[in-house]
């Protein structure tokens, strides 16, 4: 679970308010980091063959707006880089 455009909302605030949705089973299954491109790159990363990384939120989408400060973002291009990296 991670962000994906905060604007000038806390990050932290919005996941807790996702995992406060869920049920026990699947707060416990449920891995938070703030950071979207960590939580891809852990995801691309802990990826083996045959898996499904699904990455949704964004869209076609090149920047996003956190803190307050809007920042230059794709994640077609992070994907295609951090998987590139794996291999």
């Amino acid at each position: 679970l991670t962000t994906d455009d905060p604007g000038n909302e806390d990050p932290k605030k919005i996941c807790d308010e996702i995992l406060g949705g869920m049920s026990a089973a699947g707060r416990a299954k449920t891995t938070v980091v703030l950071d979207r491109g960590d939580a891809i790159r852990q995801a691309v990363k802990s990826a083996s063959a045959g898996s499904v990384v699904a990455i949704t939120g964004m869209g076609a989408e090149t920047s996003m707006i956190v803190k307050g400060k809007k920042m230059e973002w794709g994640d077609g291009s992070f994907v295609r880089e951090q998987i590139s990296q794996k291999r």
